[in-house]
């Protein structure tokens, strides 16, 4: 059974093309959760409508008595499909048709993969294709897996750390392992999907497809993601980062507690080292330190890659 968990928030402008997307795919989805966050425009009219006007049945529209938050809303969204597969879907982008079809087959077909992120195209506010620049690791950052190995392939976690920007708009999981994790506190946490897509890595489950499935809409109003026409400060993406390893470090002294056959003190270990390499990044960025930058060539292997690196230094000379 394929879920769709949907979340809304003052979504009236694009709303009803995602809906439409989703209710034009090759393979039918079995049910589409939607949780609204007390929209104040006419989101939850266009959605009703296109519920009734359609005569569709698989569709329940939740509305929240308060507003709880993208990462809260999103999380209850999941929790209340009841497929195995599940499929996370912003109110503004547009899914191309064959994206269900695809997805579910290579998660059907291969028991390790747990959880699954399609390349993108982006759009902007009027659905034309538009080139992004991918700038501190957002989107796919082209590591040497994704330039040279097969159409999908495996991240560990690791890696996943590293890379980040796995846009929960782009992915499809086992609920299997949303049940694991489903009663973790997700409160002033960064991001929903980044802790489910890193509980996946850790089960060595993660996986990247180069199929391009998704219309990422880029936008002004975008919630979270990828900004539009900014380029973003390296030490607030640093800062940033800390912040959602350290999330991230919680999430496995929460998962220690329901498995404990994996290895959780090296991955903690493995994240503080990181952190470590981040911090020592920050003040040589804001000390313009180069000295201090090329000493940190010794610790290559905890950035996202060489041309990371060499940012850092460009950054601190200009």
């Amino acid at each position: 059974m394929i879920s769709v968990a949907m979340t809304t928030y003052n979504g009236e402008k694009y709303v009803l093309k995602q809906l439409a997307s989703i209710y034009n795919q090759t393979r039918r989805v079995d049910e589409v959760i939607i949780c609204d966050d007390c929209s104040k425009d006419d989101t939850v009219l266009i959605i009703t409508n296109y519920i009734k006007n359609n005569n569709i049945k698989n569709c329940k529209l939740y509305i929240n008595d308060e507003r709880l938050g993208f990462i809260q809303n999103f999380w209850n969204c999941i929790s209340l499909t009841t497929g195995d597969i599940v499929f996370l879907s912003d109110q503004d982008d547009i899914w191309e048709t064959t994206k269900v079809e695809r997805l579910a087959s290579l998660l059907m077909k291969n028991s390790n993969i747990k959880s699954i992120f399609a390349e993108m195209r982006y759009i902007d506010a009027h659905d034309s294709y538009i080139k992004y620049n991918n700038h501190h690791g957002n989107g796919i950052i082209p590591t040497i897996k994704h330039l040279f190995d097969k159409k999908y392939y495996n991240i560990d976690y690791k890696e996943f750390i590293k890379t980040g920007g796995y846009q929960g708009a782009s992915i499809a999981f086992k609920k299997e392992i949303f049940d694991v994790i489903k009663h973790f506190d997700v409160r002033g946490k960064f991001a929903h999907d980044v802790l489910i897509n890193f509980y996946a890595s850790i089960l060595n489950g993660f996986y990247v497809t180069k199929e391009k499935l998704t219309r990422y809409r880029l936008h002004s109003s975008n919630t979270l993601g990828i900004p539009l026409y900014r380029r973003r400060d390296r030490v607030d993406v640093l800062l940033e980062s800390i912040k959602i390893c350290n999330e991230l470090k919680e999430l496995t002294t929460y998962c220690k507690c329901k498995d404990t056959s994996i290895d959780f003190e090296n991955i903690n270990n493995y994240i503080d080292s990181l952190i470590n390499v981040y911090k020592l990044r920050v003040d040589n960025l804001r000390g313009k330190n180069l000295l201090g930058q090329l000493v940190l060539f010794r610790y290559i292997g905890f950035f996202s890659s060489l041309k990371t690196f060499i940012g850092d230094i460009r950054d601190i000379l200009f």
